[in-house]
């Protein structure tokens, strides 16, 4: 009896799946920058890709990212001055910028090269010398497929820094959170537990600026 019982309990948890986290990240840091130098950063809401063909986080937890970004980032670099998402974008809407900074992220997200006149520009209204973008880039999720593949949750962001001086990249990273059900029968596991694990890559591949 106690046989079959521990037998049961064991396809139960097959049948249930448990959760199983990972995360990636991919930096990039450019040895040409003297980052000490940058006084002044903007950083920009956070937007989906021009390139991205999966669903897109909601306006909430886009917020949320952006605000655990900005504290994150004021935390590595309290003595470089931040203008926050919000007033950024309602200086390029004064500086009537705002379709030459959809310009700049087009080509760049296309290109990976930064439009030096244009990051110059922003850099004279917005008074900074870098900016600081992020990128949704893939934004997925699917229930497990019997003896084939497990119910999977994934979120892609990616952060780059360009300077508003020389156009240069200073920083890149490319942050990649995936919950995944240890077996193929489970459901794919809810998006806010992917969030969270890129969230935690973000915080650990933050820039500091004063040490470079």
């Amino acid at each position: 009896m106690k046989t079959k019982l521990l037998l049961f309990a064991s396809m139960l948890g097959l049948l249930c799946g448990c959760i199983t986290s990972s995360g990636t990240i991919k930096t990039y840091i450019n040895p040409a920058v003297n980052a000490s130098l940058i006084k002044s950063v903007a950083i920009f809401p956070l937007r989906n890709s021009f390139v991205q063909r999966s669903i897109g986080l909601g306006t909430g937890e886009m917020i949320d990212i952006n605000r655990m970004f900005q504290m994150e980032f004021v935390k590595r670099n309290s003595t470089t001055h931040l203008v926050d998402a919000v007033s950024s974008r309602e200086l390029l809407n004064k500086s009537s910028l705002v379709n030459s900074y959809d310009t700049l992220l087009s080509v760049f997200d296309n290109t990976g090269i930064p439009n030096t006149v244009i990051l110059n520009n922003i850099g004279k209204h917005l008074d900074v010398d870098a900016i600081i973008q992020g990128f949704i880039k893939e934004v997925s999720q699917k229930d497990g497929v019997y003896a084939q593949d497990a119910g999977e949750a994934k979120v892609v962001i990616k952060y780059i820094m360009l300077s508003t001086v020389s156009g240069d990249v200073i920083w890149e990273a490319t942050c990649e959170g995936i919950k995944r059900t240890s077996t193929t029968l489970g459901k794919a596991p809810p998006f806010d537990e992917a969030i969270e694990i890129v969230k935690q890559k973000i915080v650990s591949a933050m820039p500091s600026l004063s040490n470079k």
